[in-house]
Formats: C-alpha cells, sequence, structure tokens
C-alpha cells in the first residue's frame, strides 16, 4: 500500500518546530494590534518576549519579528494568507 503525500514530505522543515516570521507595516498602534491579533488567533499563548520591533530610519514604518513554533504546514501557510490579507500590512516574509 502506497504511503499518503502531504505536504510536509516536500519541506526542510520537521514539525513543530521554532520559525520566524517578519510583517512590515506603518508605524502606528493599529498596525502592531492587528498583527498580534492575527498571530494569537493561531497561537493563543504567544507572548511578547518572541517579538522583536525595530522602527524605520525617519519613524514611518515597523518591522516585526515574530518567533512561532508552527505545528504543521497548514498552520503556517494559513498565517501567511491571514497576515497577506491585512491591509494593514505591508509585507509579510
Amino acid at each position: 500500500m502506497a504511503e499518503e503525500y502531504t505536504p510536509e514530505q516536500d519541506s526542510w522543515l520537521q514539525f513543530p518546530c521554532d520559525f520566524t516570521i517578519k510583517v512590515m507595516g506603518k508605524n502606528n498602534d493599529q498596525f502592531e494590534n492587528s498583527v498580534l491579533g492575527i498571530v494569537r488567533e493561531f497561537f493563543p499563548h504567544f507572548g511578547n518576549g518572541h517579538i522583536q520591533r525595530l522602527i524605520s530610519k525617519n519613524n514611518t514604518y515597523l518591522s516585526l519579528t515574530l518567533t512561532l513554533h508552527p505545528t504543521s504546514r497548514e498552520q503556517l501557510d494559513a498565517i501567511y494568507q491571514a497576515l497577506s490579507a491585512n491591509p494593514e500590512v505591508l509585507m509579510a516574509l
């Protein structure tokens, strides 16, 4: 009997794992609160100790570097989709 294909077979990641996502947007509370709201939908126990903030030279943009612990490729893909769909998010890497 053939094994069923799973997306993890094509990935160098072994789940669960620590994974870093960088999210960029305008430097305002609405951006950060929106991103953290999305992250906590997928990772309810996400804490402030797993986030780094970097403000642009002119104080216009904010970069959030988030260290997450996804349990599957599907969970990782879903958070990228949710972040990318949010109008406050300019870029998610």
